[in-house]
């Protein structure tokens, strides 16, 4: 997969606002973008296309040059990192 660095600070454009209490925002925030920055490039890119960018999966597959399927289960593998690294956050 050709991928390129993205920057950590896009990881809380993922889950967007925490709700009424902003200091539990910021708190979350940091929390996300530790766990978004354990990702790997490829994981990170798959997630911003598809989350942030709104591309359908067909249009990942075809900028990064992959078969559909290929682009479906790195996305849910990169969702499952994703996951795995806030559960580790959630347990500091």
């Amino acid at each position: 997969m050709r991928a390129r660095e993205l920057p950590v600070e896009a990881a809380s454009e993922l889950v967007g606002s925490a709700g009424a209490d902003p200091g539990g925002a910021v708190v979350e925030r940091r929390a996300l973008e530790r766990a978004f920055d354990r990702l790997s490039v490829d994981e990170r890119t798959l997630l911003v296309l598809h989350h942030l960018e709104g591309r359908p999966l067909a249009s990942i597959a075809e900028v990064l040059g992959i078969p559909l399927g290929t682009a479906k289960s790195r996305l849910s593998s990169a969702r499952r990192s994703l996951e795995r690294a806030l559960e580790r956050e959630d347990a500091r």
